[in-house]
């Protein structure tokens, strides 16, 4: 792993030439499968050709052709050998599942593992303690392709390869055996009896600030049995035998108990005091993902917060470097394409500072000039490599009547609102028209309403909502006030197939949002 971030440092002066290396490697490890034969992947020699020759696949054309992998037929898609289908539920619903080689995980390792070597060489104090890692695919059911092929990686090790994975082992503070565990509750359990055990943590690496934010709510409210069992060592949750059987020793801890009991106790606790030793929390921080962020710099004010990159499912796209103040393009784990507002292709070299673009995906996972869904901003640059910002998915639109309210767009209007938790969600029956919902613990009922008529009014910037509401085709927005709304959404995601620590915040509902949320009483 050392010396990996600085070799990346050299590849930013010359981003055209890694992405056509990539490419090409791309299109020649994968010539000989069907869809390499169809489209004469051996005979293109440049990105341009490339852009002439291939169309640009939506998520419904892949996953017929996924799905027929699925279901046994080799070399669809890919050349190489198949070793997982991963679950991705997206955020229009429904369940995608990406195919992974030996080649797709090598092309996460090249962002994943230059990231943490620069993240341990920027501050050498984040090497001396433990690490508190998202590992296990959380309350997720193992399931098997018709073939045998697993759907579902054991964990985010899975990503990190063996030899880094071997390298950290011994500094993680959570088994990766909690994987095993199908109930959410006891999952946090489990995890909070080691992490609260825990003083020399000095890394925490998840995904969505949810995930954490989450994992201290239960922490808060379920603070008497968590310290019972750190005096004790005892777990006391119902652990299935098969679980218990290859989790690491607990032992008893009584003056922790102490200590914990007293941070959880307060009414404002300061998390920071469980882990004095903490350096760094490392989580989304962009888009519907902002405002959970900020809250948790709030609950640890003296700890470095740094914003993950955009690393979906389906490929690595960014991550951050010591130094930027936003994430750099992942040059070597994919080819990128970017397509501006006039429907051009930019390459990573061609894009302009503070342009929104659309996201297509070249990669070693079957996708060729894949329509992935994001829409990013670039930043600035590193050297000639652009940094990109997440702003949200293309693909989330609600449309009741001409208005096409995207997720961007809602998530300008209700960020002003300063809200932990505010949706959108269309209501297509009579009365035709749009609902706020709001955290009924956050909202008092008396400013619900107050907030839903602001929101209308910032919605009327969109020149088709402002129109249907003067005809009345929609009327004005209604607000909801919920019961544990965070806590709604993550159970109806993992429902849908997606890992507990991917979970994005809700911003725009396009489900049936009535059942997914339970109206406060």
């Amino acid at each position: 792993m050392k010396g990996s971030a600085d070799r990346f440092r050299t590849l930013l002066d010359r981003p055209r030439a890694v992405q056509e290396a990539v490419l090409l490697d791309i299109l020649s490890r994968n010539a000989r499968c069907e869809y390499g034969r169809r489209f004469d992947f051996a005979s293109i020699g440049s990105s341009a050709e490339l852009r002439r020759r291939l169309p640009i696949v939506s998520t419904e054309e892949w996953q017929q052709d996924v799905r027929r992998m699925v279901d046994g037929e080799p070399e669809v898609l890919l050349s190489d050998r198949v070793v997982a289908f991963e679950p991705t539920g997206g955020s229009s619903g429904g369940e995608k599942l990406v195919p992974y080689t030996d080649a797709s995980l090598e092309a996460f390792r090249r962002a994943l593992v230059p990231w943490l070597d620069d993240l341990f060489g920027a501050d050498v104090r984040l090497t001396r303690g433990t690490i508190y890692w998202s590992v296990s695919p959380a309350c997720r059911e193992r399931r098997l392709s018709l073939t045998g092929i697993p759907i579902g990686l054991d964990g985010d090790m899975d990503y990190l390869g063996a030899k880094v994975a071997a390298d950290l082992a011994g500094r993680f503070n959570v088994a990766q055996a909690l994987g095993s565990v199908r109930d959410i509750d006891t999952w946090r359990h489990l995890t909070l009896h080691y992490l609260l055990a825990d003083e020399n943590l000095t890394l925490i690496s998840i995904w969505s600030p949810t995930f954490l934010l989450e994992l201290l709510r239960y922490a808060r409210e379920n603070t008497s049995s968590l310290v019972a069992g750190l005096a004790s060592g005892e777990f006391t949750a119902d652990i299935p035998v098969e679980v218990r059987a290859h989790l690491p020793p607990s032992r008893p801890a009584p003056r922790r108990a102490l200590a914990v009991a007293g941070v959880l106790a307060d009414a404002s606790p300061r998390y920071q005091a469980l882990w004095p030793q903490l350096r760094l929390i490392s989580c989304w921080d962009q888009a519907a993902s902002r405002v959970y962020a900020q809250e948790l710099r709030g609950h640890f004010p003296g700890v470095e917060m740094q914003g993950k990159g955009l690393v979906a499912t389906e490929g690595a796209v960014s991550f951050p470097l010591a130094g930027a103040p936003l994430p750099v393009l992942a040059l070597e784990s994919g080819f990128y394409e970017f397509i501006d507002a006039q429907g051009r292709a930019r390459l990573a070299d061609e894009v302009s500072k503070d342009e929104e673009y659309e996201l297509l995906i070249t990669n070693t996972s079957g996708l060729y000039r894949y329509a992935i869904g994001d829409r990013v901003r670039v930043g600035g640059f590193v050297g000639r490599t652009p940094m990109i910002e997440f702003m949200g998915r293309t693909g989330v639109v609600s449309d009741l009547c001409g208005e096409k309210i995207t997720e961007s767009f809602a998530l300008r209007v209700l960020e002003p609102l300063g809200l932990r938790f505010a949706a959108l969600a269309p209501q297509g029956l009579t009365p035709r028209g749009y609902v706020l919902l709001l955290d009924a613990a956050e909202v008092p009922a008396h400013r619900a309403q107050e907030l839903a008529s602001t929101v209308d009014s910032a919605l009327r910037a969109n020149p088709q909502y402002a129109y249907a509401r003067q005809l009345r085709q929609l009327v004005q927005l209604r607000s909801v006030r919920c019961a544990h709304p965070l806590q709604s959404w993550t159970s109806s995601r993992v429902a849908q197939g997606q890992r507990l620590g991917d979970i994005k915040p809700c911003t725009l509902c396009c489900h049936e949002w009535q059942r997914i949320f339970s109206p406060a009483q």
